[in-house]
C-alpha cells in the first residue's frame, strides 16, 4: 500500500540524486555519444530491436514474449516485488518520480537541462555541433552504435527494461498480480484506493508531484521545463535552436540528416526520395513489401514474426509492458493525466496545436494553416523540412518565436506562460482543486471506496450518470440548450461564446490562460468545472447533474422530448437527418442553410464566425472556400465520385438518405425503428427512467454492468470473440476502421452520429452512463473490480490479452503480418494507415482524407 506512488517513493523514483542515478549516468549510458553508438548503429539496433536476433534477444521472439508476458514473466513485470523493482514501489517510485529523483530523472532544471530542452542542453543536443554529435554520420555512430547499444542491445535492453528478468520483473502474471490486481494495483497504479492515491496525489504527494514545486521538478514550470523540452534555453540544447537545428534540420543538416529535397529525398518524404525510402512502389517494396519487409524489419512472416508477431509483439508493443506504457496508471497517466493531456489535447499549446482555437485550427487546418502545418509542398515547406520553413520553424530565431523565453513565455511552458498558464492557475486548478479533486480527502471522497462508492456505485454513478445526475451534467434540456443550441451554441462557438468555450485566441485564452484557465479549471472554477469534489459535485453528483442534464439533455440530445427538439426522435430526426430534413441539413441547400455563409451566420453569428474563422474559416469552409473546397465544382474535382459514394446526396442517399438511412439507424421509420421507440426505451424520460434511475439503473448497470464489464460479460466483451467485435482483431479492426467501421467510427456522417455528436453516438461515446460504461468501464467498484481485479484481469487480460494480443489475437488485433497489414505498416496497411502517398492521402493530408477527417462538409458539420 503506498510502496508505489507516495512521496518518499517518488523522490527515490524522481529525485535529484534517483535520476542522477537512473538518468544521468545511466542516460549517460544510454543517450551519450557512446551509448548512442552502442544503441542505435547498425550491430547495437541489430542487438536492440529489429533485427531476428536482436528483437529476437531484445522483446519479440517466442522465447523473449514468454520472458516478457509469460506467466512468470509477467509476475516478475509487473507483480507486487517486480513492480517494486521496476517502476512503482516505495523505493522504486520514490527513486523514479522523488522530486529529488524527478530532478534527476527529466524535469528540474538541472536534470532536464541535461536532458532534453532549455538553450544550452538543447544547443548540445541538436545545434550544429550537437546535431552533428547526434544525428550526422560521426554523431549517430556515436549516439546510435555503441549508445544503442548500451541502450537497447540484449545487453542494455536486458540492463534497462525488457530482457527475461526485468521483463519478468515487469509483466509475469505474478508481477501483473501485484501491479494491477487489487493488492498489486494498489501498490502500482491504479492510484484509487484510499492509500494509494493518497500516495500518489493526495496534497502532499500530488503537490510534490504536481505543485509548484514538484511540477517545476516535474514538467512544466520555467526551471523544470526549461530542464525538461521546451524552454529556449534547453531546447536549445536539444533539438531547435538556430545552431542545434541547423546541425539537425537546416538546409545543411537537414540535407546531411533528413528532410530538404535531397536528403529527405534520399529520406522519407518526397516523391523521389520516398520512392528511395518507404512508401513508393519501388522503395515500399523494398521497405515493406513483403519481400522488402521481409529484408527491413517488420512486416513479413519471419521479420514480422520477430517484431510484432505473438512473439514479436509480446517483445515490442502490446504485450503486458506495451499495454502497462498505454493503459496502465502509468501510461494512462502518460495518456490522460495532466502532463500527458496537457501534451496530448486539452492545454493551449497542445489544444492550439491540436485543433480548435483559431490560431491552431488555422495554423491546422485552413487552407493557409493546412500549407504552412504538413502536406503540400509549400506547407511541408513551411513546416518542416526545407531550409526556409524549417528555419522559420525551429531555427534560433523561428524557435526562439516559438519556445523561446518571450514565445514560449506566450505560448505554454515558459516561466512566465505556463505561470500563466499553470502555476498561478494550475495551483487555482490542480493544487487546491486537485487536492479537493484527488489528494487523500478529496480523491477518498472522489475515489476510494467510500468516495469512488459514492462518485461511481449504484448510488453515486446515479448521482453521476443516471437521468437525474446526467440532467445535472451537460445534456439536459436547460444545460444542453445552454451548451449546444442556437442560443447556446452561439454562446459556446460564435466569435463571442467561442471566445468564451474553448478555441479562439480569446477564448482559449478565457479557458486556459492565466486568468481563464483560472477561472475554468483553478480551486473555484475547477470546483465549478469538472473534477474537484465540490465541482464535481456540481457536474455529477444528483443536483448539478440534474441541473446539468435532466432538462437540459432532454432539451439537448437524448431524452425523449431533448432528442426529439434535437436530432433523433421520430418528428426531429426527421426533420433534421431523413431525407427531406437530411436535403434540409446538409444538402447543397440545406448546408447552405446549415453552414454557408448565411447558414454558418445563422449558426455561429457573423460576427462571432467572422471573427474566428471567417478569413480562414472562409479559406477553409465558407461558401466561397467551401465552394472552392466542397462546393459542386470543387467538390466534383475533389470527391464527387468518390464522396457520391460516400455522402453525397446520391451516396449518402445510398448511405444515410430514407431508404438508406432507414436500413441503417436515423431515417424517420429506420430511427423510429431504432431510436424513437428504442430511444424511448433507452433514454427518453420514462426510457431513460427506465435505463438510469435507481431501480433502472440497477436493471441496466447493476446486473448489467455486471452483464458488461463483470468476468463473464468482460469475457464476452473483451475476449477474442468479443474484442474482435470491439476493437482490435482483424475483423474488429475491419469493423472499426476500414471504411464501414471508420464510417461507423470517426468521420462521416454516420460515424460521427455514432461517435461523436449523436445522441445515440455520444450516448456510445463520452457522456451518458452507458456510453461512459462502454468507454471508461472503470470507474465503479464493481466494474472496476470486474475490469483490473485479479479475477477480472485474469478474465480481461489473461485470457483477453491472449485474445486480444497473442499471435493468433493480435493477428486479428493489429500487428501481426494480417493484422498489421489491415493495420499500420504493411505496404496495403500502411497505404491505408499513415505515410505511403496514397495512405497518407486516405489517412490524414489528401483532399479527400482531410475531407474524411476534419473539414469536409459532412466533418465540418459534425
Amino acid at each position: 500500500m503506498g510502496h508505489n506512488n507516495s512521496r518518499e517513493s517518488w523522490v527515490n523514483n524522481n529525485s535529484r540524486e534517483s535520476w542522477v542515478n537512473n538518468n544521468r549516468e545511466s542516460w549517460v549510458n544510454n543517450n551519450n555519444r557512446e551509448s548512442w553508438v552502442n544503441n542505435n548503429n547498425r550491430e547495437s539496433w541489430v542487438n536492440n530491436n529489429n533485427n531476428r536476433e536482436s528483437w529476437v534477444n531484445n522483446n519479440n521472439n517466442r522465447e523473449s514474449w514468454v520472458n516478457n508476458n509469460s506467466r512468470e514473466s509477467w509476475v516478475n513485470n509487473n507483480s507486487r516485488e517486480s513492480w517494486v523493482n521496476n517502476n512503482n514501489n516505495r523505493e522504486s517510485w520514490v527513486n523514479n518520480n522523488s522530486r529529488e529523483s524527478w530532478v534527476n530523472n527529466n524535469n528540474n532544471r538541472e536534470s532536464w537541462v541535461n536532458n532534453n530542452n532549455n538553450r544550452e542542453s538543447w544547443v548540445n543536443n541538436n545545434n550544429r555541433e550537437s546535431w552533428v554529435n547526434n544525428n550526422s554520420r560521426e554523431s549517430w555512430v556515436n549516439n546510435n552504435r555503441e549508445s544503442w547499444v548500451n541502450n537497447n542491445s540484449r545487453e542494455s535492453w536486458v540492463n534497462n527494461n525488457n530482457n527475461r528478468e526485468s521483463w519478468v520483473n515487469n509483466n509475469s502474471r505474478e508481477s501483473w498480480v501485484n501491479n494491477n490486481s487489487r493488492e498489486s494495483w494498489v501498490n502500482n497504479n491504479n492510484n484509487n484506493n484510499r492509500e494509494s492515491w493518497v500516495n500518489n496525489n493526495n496534497r502532499e504527494s500530488w503537490v510534490n508531484n504536481n505543485n509548484r514545486e514538484s511540477w517545476v521538478n516535474n514538467n512544466s514550470s520555467r526551471e523544470s521545463w526549461v530542464n525538461n523540452n521546451n524552454s529556449r534555453e534547453s531546447w536549445v540544447n536539444n533539438n531547435n535552436n538556430r545552431e542545434s537545428w541547423v546541425n539537425n534540420n537546416s538546409r545543411e543538416s537537414w540535407v546531411n540528416n533528413n528532410n530538404n529535397r535531397e536528403s529527405w529525398v534520399n529520406n522519407n518524404n518526397s516523391r523521389e526520395s520516398w520512392v528511395n525510402n518507404n512508401n513508393n512502389r519501388e522503395s515500399w517494396v523494398n521497405n515493406n513489401s513483403r519481400e522488402s519487409w521481409v529484408n527491413n524489419n517488420n512486416n513479413n512472416r519471419k521479420s514480422w514474426v520477430n517484431n510484432n508477431s505473438r512473439e514479436s509483439w509480446v517483445n515490442n508493443n502490446n504485450n503486458r509492458e506495451s499495454w502497462v506504457n498505454n493503459n496502465s496508471r502509468e501510461s494512462w497517466v502518460n495518456n490522460n493525466s495532466r502532463e500527458s493531456w496537457v501534451n496530448n489535447n486539452n492545454n493551449r499549446e497542445s489544444w492550439v496545436n491540436n485543433n480548435n482555437n483559431r490560431e491552431s485550427w488555422v495554423n491546422n487546418n485552413s487552407r493557409e494553416s493546412w500549407v504552412n502545418n504538413n502536406n503540400s509542398r509549400e506547407s511541408w515547406v513551411n513546416n518542416n523540412n526545407n531550409r526556409e520553413s524549417w528555419v522559420n520553424n525551429n531555427n534560433r530565431e523561428s524557435w526562439v518565436n516559438n519556445n523561446n523565453r518571450g514565445s514560449w513565455v506566450n505560448n505554454n511552458n515558459s516561466r512566465e506562460s505556463w505561470v500563466n498558464n499553470n502555476r498561478e492557475s494550475w495551483v487555482n486548478n490542480n493544487r487546491e482543486s486537485w487536492v479537493n479533486n484527488n489528494n487523500r480527502e478529496s480523491w477518498v471522497n472522489n475515489n476510494n471506496r467510500e468516495s469512488w462508492v459514492n462518485n461511481n456505485n449504484r448510488g453515486s454513478w446515479v448521482n453521476n450518470n443516471s437521468r437525474e445526475s446526467w440532467v445535472n451534467n451537460n445534456n439536459n434540456r436547460e444545460s444542453w440548450v445552454n451548451n449546444n443550441n442556437r442560443e447556446s451554441w452561439v454562446n459556446n462557438n460564435n466569435r463571442g461564446s467561442w471566445v468564451n468555450n474553448n478555441n479562439s485566441r480569446e477564448s482559449w485564452v478565457n479557458n486556459n490562460n492565466r486568468e481563464s484557465w483560472v477561472n475554468n479549471n483553478n480551486r473555484g472554477s475547477w470546483v465549478n468545472n469538472n473534477n474537484s469534489r465540490e465541482s464535481w459535485v456540481n457536474n455529477n453528483n444528483r443536483e448539478s447533474w440534474v441541473n446539468n442534464n435532466r432538462e437540459s439533455w432532454v432539451n439537448n440530445n437524448n431524452s425523449r422530448e431533448s432528442w426529439v427538439n434535437n436530432n433523433n426522435n421520430r418528428e426531429s430526426w426527421v426533420n433534421n437527418n431523413n431525407r427531406e430534413s437530411w436535403v434540409n441539413n446538409n444538402s447543397r441547400e440545406s448546408w447552405v442553410n446549415n453552414n454557408s455563409r448565411e447558414s454558418w451566420v445563422n449558426n455561429n453569428n457573423r460576427e462571432s464566425w467572422v471573427n474566428n474563422n471567417r478569413e480562414s474559416w472562409v479559406n477553409n469552409n465558407s461558401r466561397e472556400s467551401w465552394v472552392n473546397n466542397n462546393n459542386r465544382e470543387s467538390w466534383v474535382n475533389n470527391n464527387r465520385e468518390s464522396w457520391v459514394n460516400n455522402n453525397s446526396r446520391e451516396s449518402w442517399v445510398n448511405n444515410n438518405n430514407r431508404e438508406s438511412w432507414v436500413n441503417n439507424n436515423n431515417s424517420r421509420e429506420s430511427w423510429v425503428n431504432n431510436n424513437r421507440e428504442s430511444w424511448v426505451n433507452n433514454n427518453s424520460r420514462e426510457s431513460w427512467v427506465n435505463n438510469n434511475n435507481r431501480e433502472s439503473w440497477v436493471n441496466n448497470n447493476r446486473e448489467s454492468w455486471v452483464n458488461n464489464n463483470s468476468r463473464e460479460s468482460w469475457v464476452n466483451n473483451n475476449n477474442r470473440e468479443s474484442w474482435v467485435n470491439n476493437n482490435n482483431s482483424r475483423e474488429s479492426w475491419v469493423n472499426n476502421n476500414n471504411r464501414e467501421s471508420w464510417v461507423n467510427n470517426n468521420n462521416s456522417r454516420e460515424s460521427w452520429v455514432n461517435n461523436n455528436n449523436s445522441r445515440e453516438s455520444w450516448v456510445n461515446n463520452n457522456n451518458s452512463r452507458e456510453s461512459w460504461v462502454n468507454n471508461n468501464n472503470n470507474n465503479n467498484r464493481e466494474s472496476w473490480v470486474n475490469n483490473n481485479n485479479r479475477e477480472s484481469w485474469v478474465n480481461n487480460n489473461r485470457e483477453s490479452w491472449v485474445n486480444n494480443n497473442s499471435r493468433e489475437s493480435w493477428v486479428n488485433n493489429n500487428n501481426s503480418r494480417e493484422s498489421w497489414v489491415n493495420n499500420n505498416n504493411s505496404r496495403e496497411s500502411w497505404v491505408n494507415n499513415n505515410n505511403s502517398r496514397e495512405s497518407w492521402v486516405n489517412n490524414n493530408n489528401n483532399r479527400e482524407s482531410w475531407v474524411n477527417n476534419n473539414n469536409n462538409r459532412e466533418s465540418c458539420e459534425h
